[in-house]
Order: C-alpha cells, then structure tokens, then sequence
C-alpha cells in the first residue's frame, strides 16, 4: 500500500514536468523598462497557460517603425518564420502609444484579427493607467479563452454594432418617406389644378353676372 501511494505521489508530481515539456516557449522582453522584476514573475506565471497552444511572448519597445512591420519581425526572430509557428506577440508600442497583438498557427486560426482587435479595445484602458503587466495579463487571458473556443467581451463592437443598426434605420426611413413624397406629388397637383379650374369658373361666373345687371339709372332732383 505504501509502494502504491508512493508511486501516485511520484506521478503527480511528474505531471507539471511533462506538461512543460509540452509547452511552447515564454518571452518577456521589456526594452521600454515598463514592468518591475515582481510584475515579469507575475506575468510569466499566468502565460504558462497558454504556452500550451504557441510561443507566448511579450514585448514593449520604443523602436522607430510601424507597430505591425515590429511585431512581425520580433515574431520571425524569436518565434519563426513559418506561417504554421503558433505564437503571439503582445506588444507594447512606446513610440507609437499602441498595443497590438500579432498571431500566426494555431493561435492565429483561433484568435484571428478580429479578435486581436477585440481584445485591444477591451485592455487598452490599462495601458491609458500605466498598469503595463495588468493590460498584457488580461489581453493573453483573453487570447486563451477565444483558443479554447470560448467568447469574450466586446463594448466597442457591440458599440460599433448599435450605431450601424441606428444608421440602417435611418437611411431606411429616408427611403421610406421618400418614395410615399414621389408617389403622392401627382395627386397634389391634380388637386391645385382642380383648384385652379374651379377658381377661373367662379371668376368667369362674376364677370357674367356683372355684365348682365343694368346700369342705375340717373337720380332726378
């Protein structure tokens, strides 16, 4: 019995071995100095999670350049070149005041550039407060809940969604009241020309009645 305990006891304790064995690699690569030494632990721990399904990497740079032509040169660099190389790049831009994810594999197929976006809108504000490790903390959590097939979030397009339905609609009334005008301006000319004709026959009736009523005659003192 004590062999047998000992031996489960040994497994489990072999479990996270081969589950980091499994994993891809993890990088923070803080060039802009934004995160403490307490604050890269931290955010190393929670992209273990989702090294299971690519390279995690996190980079803040204050490089010259676009934030996509950056992101996809750190990803070739240290992740590979390969559209098949699952990884992310959560990077920090300092020079453009940008965050931006770029994916490619598995991660890429799950995520895809919506959901990158997605997950920008949604973290942004803490970048805004200076809380760099919370905004790449909770943009990584994000990505793994849309690679495990979950959904996240979205104010800015549900924002996005409402003022397109608004304008629909009004492009729609627009539409609407415009073709009842087109079809009712016959009738209304009709009806002015009716009521032209009726006008000039009462004028024409007066002239008659007028011309026919004789003249008074002189008043005799």
């Amino acid at each position: 019995m004590r062999k047998l305990c000992l031996l489960l006891c040994l497994l489990l304790l072999a479990l996270p071995a081969l589950s980091l064995a499994e994993s891809y690699q993890i990088i923070v690569q803080d060039d802009a100095d934004l995160l403490t030494d307490a604050e890269e632990l931290l955010l190393r721990r929670d992209m273990a999670e989702l090294s299971a399904y690519g390279t995690v990497a996190f980079w803040s740079t204050n490089e010259r350049g676009s934030v996509d032509d950056k992101a996809e040169r750190f990803f070739d660099r240290y992740i590979g070149t390969e559209r098949s190389d699952s990884g992310v790049v959560f990077m920090v831009d300092m020079y453009n005041h940008e965050i931006y994810i770029f994916t490619r594999g598995l991660i890429e197929q799950r995520v895809g550039r919506a959901g990158a976006y997605a997950i920008t809108d949604n973290v942004y504000e803490y970048a805004t407060n200076k809380e760099y490790a919370r905004c790449a903390t909770e943009g990584f959590a994000q990505v793994l809940r849309l690679v495990e097939g979950q959904r996240i979030f979205s104010p800015m397009r549900m924002i996005c969604n409402l003022l397109l339905a608004l304008n629909l609609a009004l492009v729609g009334g627009y539409i609407v009241i415009r073709r009842t005008s087109v079809h009712a301006s016959p009738a209304r000319s009709r009806s002015v020309g009716e009521r032209a004709s009726s006008a000039q026959a009462i004028s024409e009736a007066v002239t008659t009645s007028a011309a026919t009523v004789p003249s008074a005659a002189p008043v005799t003192p």
